[in-house]
């Protein structure tokens, strides 16, 4: 398929930003914490604000060769969706990482700072992928169950 006939399906709603959520942390005694789900859901938007803000900063402060055609109907028309699926450990969360950095999609991890729930200490939360053609993300998050 060519690009300009991913961009068409763009703006079909085939294109999506998938938010995978860590649900299970050390708790620094050998159990594991379970965070609050404000916690949870704060994280997830701040990976999504990060995707967000990073291919708008392309598209109108770069080029636009950086932005390809399903990016920029993502963008100009929202019509993306955003999936949020989970994984329990951060082994987890890294082979989604993996794939889809093997694959060419853009993602972004996102760090907890740990000034409240964890201790002091930073943790890695969630992994937000793409936006993306759906097919593609499809292949690295497929198999995850949704949040």
């Amino acid at each position: 398929m060519s690009q300009a006939e991913d961009a068409v399906n763009a703006v079909e709603g085939e294109v999506k930003v998938v938010v995978v959520v860590r649900t299970k942390y050390p708790d620094g005694k050998g159990g594991t914490l379970k965070p609050r789900a404000g916690k949870i859901v704060g994280q997830a938007i701040h990976a999504f604000k990060a995707i967000f803000t990073s291919k708008m900063n392309e598209y109108y402060c770069i080029s636009g060769d950086v932005v390809n055609d399903f990016e920029r109907a993502w963008i100009d028309d929202g019509l993306s969706r955003v999936i949020v699926c989970k994984v329990d450990t951060l082994d987890e969360l890294l082979s989604v990482q993996k794939k889809a950095l093997e694959a060419g999609v853009y993602c972004n991890m996102q760090t907890d700072a740990g000034l409240t729930e964890f201790r002091g200490e930073k943790m890695v939360t969630c992994l937000a992928l793409g936006p993306a053609l759906g097919r593609d993300l499809d292949k690295i998050t497929g198999h995850l169950q949704l949040f």
